[in-house]
C-alpha cells in the first residue's frame, strides 16, 4: 500500500466516522472492500487485509447486523491469510465468516484449508 493509498484509506474512514447514516456507512464499507479487493488482485495481501480490517470496523458502527457482508469480509481476510501462509489466523477469520453466516461456503472451504495446513 503507498503513503498515497493509504492517505486514500484513512480519508474514507474518517469520511464514514464522521457520519452515522447506515446508508453512508455501509457504501463506505463497500468502497473499502473494493479496495481490499483491488490489493488482493495485485498480490498486496496485506493492504487488502487492511482494508478488509477497515470495513469490518465501519460495519461494527452500525445499530444492525449485516451478517452477509460480515460473513464475506472475514471470508476475504482469510483468503489473505492463506496466502501469507499464516494458518492459524486464516482459520480464525473462517470460523469468524461462519460465525456470522454459516452458508459461507467459500469459509468452510477455506477454513478446511487452513485446517488441512495447521495438520488438524
Amino acid at each position: 500500500l503507498t503513503a498515497d493509498a493509504a492517505g486514500d484509506a484513512m480519508d474514507g474512514e474518517t469520511e464514514a466516522s464522521a457520519g452515522n447514516n447506515p446508508g453512508e456507512v455501509l457504501q463506505e464499507v463497500e468502497r473499502l472492500k473494493a479496495l481490499g479487493n483491488e490489493e488482493f488482485r495485485k498480490g498486496a495481501f496485506e493492504a487488502a487485509l487492511e482494508n478488509y480490517a477497515m470495513a469490518l470496523q465501519n460495519l461494527q458502527r452500525l445499530a444492525f447486523v449485516e451478517c452477509a457482508l460480515s460473513s464475506q469480509l472475514a471470508s476475504n481476510q482469510a483468503l489473505c491469510f492463506l496466502k501469507l501462509a499464516k494458518f492459524q489466523e486464516a482459520e480464525e477469520r473462517a470460523s469468524a465468516a461462519l460465525v456470522a453466516d454459516a452458508s459461507n461456503s467459500k469459509a468452510v472451504y477455506r477454513r478446511a484449508l487452513a485446517r488441512l495446513k495447521l495438520g488438524e
